[in-house]
């Protein structure tokens, strides 16, 4: 993934999480995702968001082990 990737995938992801998270920085990247640091506005407290980029949501095998990773507090 490019710069100019990269800079997409991050406004789409904040566009996506709306004015709750305020995504800070990308922290990390694997083999299917993508990991940001963002402000959790409600709860006050840095959280770590984990995304499936687009291209990667349209194959259900991926989406559906991306999901089972899933964790809420």
């Amino acid at each position: 993934m490019n710069a100019r990737e990269q800079q997409a995938l991050r406004e789409r992801v904040e566009r996506a999480v709306g004015p709750r998270f305020m995504v800070e920085a990308e922290i990390g990247r694997g083999g299917m995702s993508v990991v940001y640091r963002a402000v959790d506005s409600r709860l006050h407290r840095k959280v770590a968001l984990k995304v499936l980029p687009p291209d990667l949501v349209a194959k259900g095998e991926l989406r559906a082990r991306f999901r089972s990773e899933e964790h809420t507090s």
